[in-house]
């Protein structure tokens, strides 16, 4: 029995070549918002004096600035970093002050937080990175841009770890 091609476009072709058409726009829908809409941090960093009702403490913290930059919320419940390179690295916590910013916290979407630590003196060459943990355990690094800057800050010390 031949088959000529006007017969393979019948309705319930059509109907075939429909519903593909519309499950692959909602395929790729579904992907670009997962995509789109995932969880992102934004981390900066800074070491400076910290005022607290208008009062400078007695000496300078290390300031985290963590903004969602996603559309998810995001719960952070960390700060840290890491000291020295390769097989000599060492992963240092830091301790938060209270007054600054506490841990856990839960960020929506494009809400800001500071995380004030008491560690200026780890600021010095051996220093390789510093991050934020969110609770699935993913840790969102200070960017290579504010890295450069915080080292040619004068709180930055020169001296290097034994």
């Amino acid at each position: 029995m031949d088959r000529s091609s006007s017969t393979l476009w019948t309705p319930t072709g059509w109907l075939a070549l429909w519903g593909a058409v519309i499950g692959t726009v909602s395929l790729v829908w579904n992907i670009r918002r997962d995509v789109l809409q995932r969880a992102r941090l934004k981390v900066t960093i800074t070491a400076s004096p910290v005022l607290v009702n208008g009062t400078p403490l007695a000496h300078e913290y290390l300031v985290y600035t963590i903004v969602n930059m996603g559309h998810r919320p995001v719960t952070v419940i960390d700060v840290g970093g890491q000291v020295g390179r390769g097989k000599a690295a060492t992963t240092i916590a830091f301790g938060y002050d209270p007054l600054i910013g506490t841990l856990p916290k839960k960020l929506n979407h494009s809400e800001t937080c500071q995380i004030g630590c008491a560690g200026v003196e780890i600021l010095n060459d051996d220093l390789a990175v510093l991050w934020v943990t969110d609770s699935s355990g993913r840790r969102w690094r200070v960017s290579r841009r504010n890295m450069r800057a915080l080292r040619a800050s004068p709180s930055w010390n020169r001296v290097r770890f034994p």
